[in-house]
């Protein structure tokens, strides 16, 4: 995903979408779930869950500050 999230669309070993790895790694992960067989190695356990409520409201609160503003959302067509 980082490298799609760079721009690469195609994995350069396989020729394949990285989506498509992406899409194929979740399914794995869905179907060892609900066979009960996955190794749950996560080492963050809720981190990032507590993170998101941590900053959310300071988030609503910026964004309340700014309404009245219209910012240029810029996008990758901006530097062709």
């Amino acid at each position: 995903m980082n490298k799609w999230f760079e721009g690469e669309n195609t994995d350069p070993d396989s020729g394949l979408p990285h989506l498509a790895h992406a899409l194929a790694c979740i399914a794995i992960l869905v179907e060892a779930s609900e066979q009960g067989n996955m190794n749950d190695d996560r080492m963050f356990d809720g981190a990032y869950i507590k993170m998101v409520e941590k900053y959310s409201p300071m988030v609503a609160k910026i964004k309340e500050s700014h309404k009245d503003k219209s910012p240029k959302h810029y996008s990758i067509a901006d530097n062709l």
